[in-house]
């Protein structure tokens, strides 16, 4: 099992096997999408990303619960 550490503007960023996310200890629900190629989550709707750093370095700048 691999895993990726990083902390962002205060908050710790986890990704396992890069496949799970968690921001904090809370797990995140993303969807990868086969064709694209691209992570998602209902909490940034209508954008995709390349990986799933770039999508919790968003989720905490853009979402109010972890503000």
């Amino acid at each position: 099992m691999s895993t990726i550490m990083e902390t962002y503007q205060d908050k710790t960023i986890e990704v396992q096997d890069n496949k799970k996310l968690l921001i904090d200890s809370k797990p995140i629900q993303v969807v990868f999408d086969n064709d694209t190629g691209k992570w998602s989550t209902h909490l940034i709707p209508y954008k995709e990303f390349d990986d799933l750093l770039a999508l919790a370095k968003q989720i905490i700048a853009d979402s109010e619960e972890f503000k």
